[in-house]
């Protein structure tokens, strides 16, 4: 008969290390799956806010910029009846977005015109860092008195 010694098979201690190696490797692809998770949100988020300013924005321009009315921030719930979102044929914003017009005068003694300065701002908490951020879009445009 014959004795065998040594044994070829894997011990404990063998598996627990090599568990734990694999372990301390997947920890960094799974932090870069919840990263690559959150930069996506943000970048959806970021689209949504710039749609949101926009549309805005193009139903302002549609009006005739004389009967644009002097504004400071508004909220969408807030604005008078020529610029109510239904008549721009606006929806309102989304839940966690709020969207704020603010409306001036600018006169230019130089061109011997009177402009409108419109402000649309967006304001979103970001998903990435938990801080409010904030979109503006801008624009100016003749008053045609």
């Amino acid at each position: 008969m014959r004795r065998i010694d040594s044994y070829s098979g894997v011990t404990m201690l063998e598996i627990l290390i090599a568990v734990t190696v694999i372990t301390i490797c997947f920890i960094p692809v799974f932090s870069i799956f919840s990263m690559s998770h959150r930069m996506s949100a943000s970048g959806k988020n970021l689209n949504r806010v710039v749609r949101l300013a926009n549309n805005l924005m193009s139903g302002l321009k549609s009006l005739d910029a004389s009967a644009l009315p002097i504004l400071d921030e508004r909220s969408d719930d807030q604005l008078p009846g020529s610029l109510d979102l239904e008549t721009l044929g606006i929806s309102k914003s989304p839940s966690g977005f709020r969207r704020y017009l603010t409306i001036s005068k600018v006169e230019d003694a130089l061109l011997g015109a009177d402009f409108h300065q419109i402000f649309v701002d967006v304001k979103w908490i970001s998903s990435v860092s938990d801080k409010e951020l904030v979109y503006r879009l801008s624009t100016v445009v003749e008053s045609e008195e």
